[in-house]
């Protein structure tokens, strides 16, 4: 039986300050790399075979921080690269419900439906993300293999491998450091395990911007 784990990058301060990031090359704040820390020393159990990340800092110093700790490869993706926001990346929450108010309604509502202004809408992720996580999952016989990427993408490999469409964005989470886990045998998935974070209990709150 094969395990796929799905891990989100630690904190970054434009998470902290709930600013769009999507394609920003953003690096960890401090608060991310002992988050990322803590990370992987929660997942040393899993006996990871290989890890592979998006290609932006603060996934890519996520992966690393986990696979120093197990002596584990690290292979970029550039598929699992972030959602792009389009106009929206660098812009705060406070400053897009300001400017676009009904867009914004529209993407907590709606979110199959929106497309970023010169960005891209989440089934335009979908349709790069799956071919690479199916190839990933296809090749790792009865390894363990973990992936590190985003919320969005995250996000939408979580629901896909559930057999939910897009329309369901907001009905799960997925905190900044925190990881969910998946067992595939005979081409089905079962989530075992979603958005565990216990490890960043003594850092306090969790972060799903």
């Amino acid at each position: 039986m094969r395990k796929l784990i799905i891990i989100r990058h630690g904190e970054t301060p434009w998470n902290k300050e709930k600013i769009f990031r999507g394609r920003a090359n953003i690096e960890l704040s401090s608060e991310g790399i002992k988050q990322a820390q803590l990370l992987a020393k929660r997942l040393e159990s899993f006996k990871i075979k290989v890890i592979y990340t998006s290609p932006l800092k603060r996934a890519k110093k996520t992966a690393e921080i986990i696979a120093q700790a197990q002596n584990i490869p690290v292979k970029v993706v550039n598929e699992f690269i972030d959602i792009s926001y389009g106009k929206w990346e660098g812009l705060s929450l406070k400053e897009v419900e300001k400017k676009d108010k009904k867009f914004y309604h529209k993407w907590l509502t709606h979110p199959e439906q929106v497309k970023f202004p010169q960005g891209e809408n989440l089934n335009e992720v979908k349709k790069r993300v799956l071919p690479a996580i199916n190839k990933i999952i296809e090749k790792s016989k009865e390894e363990v293999i973990a992936i590190v990427s985003h919320r969005v993408v995250n996000k939408i490999i979580i629901l896909s491998l559930l057999g939910l469409s897009e329309a369901h964005f907001w009905k799960i989470k997925h905190d900044v450091a925190a990881f969910s886990v998946f067992s595939i045998k005979d081409n089905q998935a079962t989530l075992n395990l979603h958005n565990d974070s216990c490890h960043l209990r003594e850092m306090g709150d969790e972060i799903d911007f």
